[in-house]
Formats: structure tokens, sequence, C-alpha cells
């Protein structure tokens, strides 16, 4: 039986190599009490546990390592995401908080993303391979997760749970929106503007110096025949 020949796709397209999460390191953050190294992850990994056993705050350490606010992750401001005992208050809380997620890049090297909380409930970001991490802005921090594709403003890299359904009631013009910043393309709308409005503009100086040159042709045709009478 003769096989089948494979369809062949139209048009270009690009894959992009995406690196996964190999460990995850997490410090006295929410529920966690001290230190707990989560891993090794394969490719594809389940979590499972019994209601309250921290499976969701593990999902929160990947997101608050990522980048995500404070008021995502269930909770007003950072010191409010610090481990205490259900007997102590937030403001008296003289703990640290440290979350670090080590990520193997489409290359096969290794990458700590990790972000912090001193005991004032200030937060610090730091990145880098292994033998060369180092403290950065905000700023900085995104270009870093952005050079390994995951878009902390598009949050690419996390389903949370009902995230679907929501999704699924969306129509029209607030569905679009949605799928914008899923996609990222929201970010680029601003230069989006700007390039239609430059393009509009030069059409219209290409409409007019269009114009211009039919009606000088048209007077040297007639400047030719008159001479030539």
């Amino acid at each position: 039986m003769a096989q089948r020949p494979n369809a062949r796709r139209s048009g270009k397209q690009r894959d992009v190599p995406l690196g996964r999460i190999e460990k995850l390191i997490i410090d006295n953050f929410k529920s966690y009490s001290g230190r707990h190294e989560i891993g090794p992850f394969e490719k594809f990994s389940c979590i499972i546990g019994p209601n309250g056993s921290g499976k969701s705050n593990v999902m929160d350490a990947i997101s608050f390592c990522l980048g995500i606010k404070a008021k995502h992750l269930r909770g007003d401001r950072l010191k409010d995401l610090v481990y205490r005992r259900e007997e102590e208050d937030v403001d008296t809380n003289t703990r640290s908080a440290n979350v670090t997620l080590v990520f193997r890049s489409a290359e096969g090297g290794l990458l700590h993303f990790g972000r912090a909380i001193n005991c004032r409930g200030e937060g610090s970001y730091r990145c880098g391979p292994p033998e060369s991490i180092r403290t950065m802005g905000y700023e900085d921090f995104l270009q870093q997760l952005a050079n390994e594709h995951i878009y902390v403003k598009a949050r690419n890299f996390l389903v949370f749970q009902g995230d679907v359904m929501h999704l699924a009631r969306r129509q029209g013009t607030d569905l679009t929106g949605v799928l914008e910043t899923i996609s990222g393309s929201d970010q680029l709308k601003e230069e989006y503007t700007k390039l239609s409005r430059d393009l509009e503009l030069m059409q219209e100086k290409a409409r007019m110096h269009f114009q211009h040159r039919r009606e000088v042709e048209g007077t040297v045709a007639l400047l030719e025949k008159q001479r030539a009478e």
C-alpha cells in the first residue's frame, strides 16, 4: 500500500525554541516554612495533593518569581506573601522570603530567575547563569525573561484555574482584547498606530506628488504643442 505523502504547509512558519522549568526553590514563601526544593520537573509533570497542601502556592511561587504583582497572588502587598504562623502579625513578621526558578534554556544552559522580599517588605530581582547571578531592576528582569520567550505582561506562561471558562464567556471586542493581551500584540498597539498614521501621511503625499506630476506633464505637453504650431 502506497504511503500518503506528508502534507506541506502553505507559507512560512518559524518554530520558536522553548526552555522549561527544571527546579523551584522556595524559602519562607506563603505556606512554605523554611527552604524547599521542588523538582526536578520533566517536560510533563503533575503536582498532586489534598486541599490545603500547598499546590496553588507552588503556582503562586512560579508567578511571583516571574514578576507577577502581589495583588494577583492573593495578597495586598509583598509582605503578605512571606510565611508566618497563624498567631503572628504581618507587620511584626521579621522573616524574609525568596523564590528561585532554575530554568533550562532551549540551548541547554541553566539560568536562575530569582525574586526576594526582605524583612521590610521590599522586593528585589536577580537573574543569570549559576556562576554569575546578578541583581537587577524590574524592567531588566522582564527583558531577561523575554529573551527566553516568557512575557510577563501577556502572562503566556501559566493558565490558572477558571481562565479557560472565563475566556470562553468573552465575546466581540472584549475577547479580541484578551487575545491581544495573551499574545502580547497589545504591546505593539502604540507602535502600530503610529506606523499606520505615518503610512497614511506618506500615501497622501504620494497622491499629491502624482497629481502634481500629471499637471506638470499636461502643461509640458500643451507648451510643446503650442511651440510646434
